[in-house]
């Protein structure tokens, strides 16, 4: 009965309560859209495959990378539910001895009844980029899992929600909103690209052109770290659903480019270990960008993205149906 216990599995971990043909549409149609837009990119910008964003976009440390991703999230996220609450975090490097079993990032949740202090760990086996730390660390701090977290919290404790609710755990939801505004911050990015390098464009215009193409490359990255996801959730529902072979799986990939067989089967084998893993993140985060269509058809004028944003974080984490009620 793997087939059916992986549809109970699938929908426990996503909170997605859609049936597994309608999630495989979705994720198809996600692809082809990404797809086409970064073959698209690629024609409006042909220089992308030679551009890099070592020599502009501006390296610093991970706490200033925190505090430019605070600035810029206050004008679509709300402040926290208590005024004046400003959580402190620290960013550690996971132990050398833990960097062969550990995630990238991970955000460490913080007991119910002292969320004042909060840590984020980076693993240095694979150092990221500097774009690729500033988007990770949107999706460990702000605006994602420890803001998250502090926010809904604090809210909780304001409004005298019983912590029972804590017990309950909504992968979907959190990793979906992590996802989310982890896609969100390539924007982010963009702003603070252009910002630090606004000087040297006015003093030489050949450099407007470097810009321009390095934000396209960001624009770029997003898509392409969309489309992995994408792909990846899709295997993940042929091994354990259709139970595609390690051959069809090797075939798949070299489709899109993945011709190495040994990387192949590493992703084949991770993703026969974890089922569920990578929809619960991405589809948790196509769950949050239909909902925000939704959000933006329904309230017309009225709209705006803290509104929005508001509106999750104060429903709080549960499985995506009661989110659709509550938006209807």
């Amino acid at each position: 009965d793997g087939a059916a216990y992986y549809t109970f599995l699938l929908k426990d971990t996503t909170g997605c309560n859609r049936s597994i043909t309608d999630i495989k549409a979705l994720l198809a149609a996600q692809l082809k859209e990404d797809t086409e837009a970064l073959t698209a990119l690629a024609h409006q910008s042909p220089g992308l495959l030679s551009t890099s964003l070592d020599s502009v976009f501006p390296q610093m440390r991970s706490e200033e990378y925190l505090t430019d991703l605070q600035k810029r999230m206050s004008a679509d996220f709300p402040p926290f539910p208590q005024t004046g609450t400003t959580p402190s975090y620290t960013v550690k490097q996971v132990s050398k001895s833990l960097e062969d079993y550990c995630s990238p990032a991970f955000y460490l949740t913080p007991p119910i009844d002292d969320i004042s202090e909060n840590s984020i760990y980076i693993n240095g086996k694979d150092t990221p980029d500097a774009l690729e730390l500033y988007t990770t660390l949107a999706h460990e701090g702000y605006p994602g899992h420890l803001y998250q977290t502090v926010y809904y919290q604090l809210y909780q404790q304001k409004e005298g929600i019983n912590p029972a609710r804590n017990l309950f755990h909504c992968g979907g939801y959190s990793e979906g909103w992590a996802l989310y505004v982890e896609m969100h911050a390539y924007d982010y990015a963009k702003e603070l690209l252009k910002e630090k390098n606004a000087s040297a464009n006015a003093q030489n215009p050949a450099n407007a052109q470097t810009l321009s193409d390095a934000q396209n490359l960001i624009d770029a990255l997003r898509l392409n770290r969309s489309i992995q996801l994408c792909m990846y959730s899709l295997l993940d529902i042929a091994i354990h659903y259709d139970g595609a072979s390690k051959e069809a799986v090797t075939k798949y990939l070299r489709d899109f480019g993945i011709r190495d067989d040994s990387t192949a089967s590493d992703i084949y084998d991770y993703i026969a270990e974890e089922p569920a893993n990578y929809p619960k993140y991405y589809v948790g985060y196509l769950e949050f960008e239909m909902l925000r269509e939704t959000a933006q058809q329904k309230w017309g004028e009225r709209y705006s993205n803290i509104r929005f944003h508001k509106f999750l974080l104060e429903t709080g984490p549960c499985p995506f149906h009661v989110l659709w009620e509550q938006l209807e």
